[in-house]
């Protein structure tokens, strides 16, 4: 079989659809709806076990995405402070899309951040080094429509 450049252009421009179509991503889509007129659309790490909507007694509301290392991705219309981000050893950072966020470390070595953007209090907890780029890009990717 001869194989041509052109043969291969073709065969690239083919494959180029599915490249969008999260089948070489490791990234599935959701979306949280913070109100009936703002959804957020997310992407969420593959791999989580479960996920589970909450709402507090007054009203919040919460999307979380457990995983089995005990990693947690979530997303909350509650923008009050997490219990564990201790501000005065954690200073706040400009974010991506606006707002602010934290970033830390809890024992044994495993990372957190949190994120107050759009109206709306996002983050992970319990996040091992080798994993975070993934939850970053998730938490860098948070669109409110």
């Amino acid at each position: 079989m001869n194989i041509t450049p052109i043969k291969i252009s073709v065969f690239l421009l083919l494959l180029l659809p599915a490249a969008g179509c999260g089948l070489f991503s490791d990234f599935k889509k959701a979306q949280f709806d913070a109100s009936v007129n703002r959804p957020v659309a997310l992407q969420v790490p593959k791999g989580y076990k479960k996920s589970e909507w909450t709402t507090d007694s007054a009203g919040f509301k919460t999307l979380t995405f457990f995983y089995s290392g005990g990693q947690e991705l979530y997303f909350s219309t509650n923008k009050a402070l997490s219990p564990w981000i201790d501000t005065a050893g954690h200073m706040p950072k400009p974010h991506l899309n606006g707002g602010i966020f934290y970033k830390g470390i809890l024992p044994p070595l495993k990372l957190w951040r949190e994120v107050y953007s759009q109206q709306l209090r996002f983050g992970y907890r319990n996040v091992p080094l080798h994993a975070v780029p993934d939850f970053d890009s998730a938490l860098n990717y948070v669109r409110v429509y």
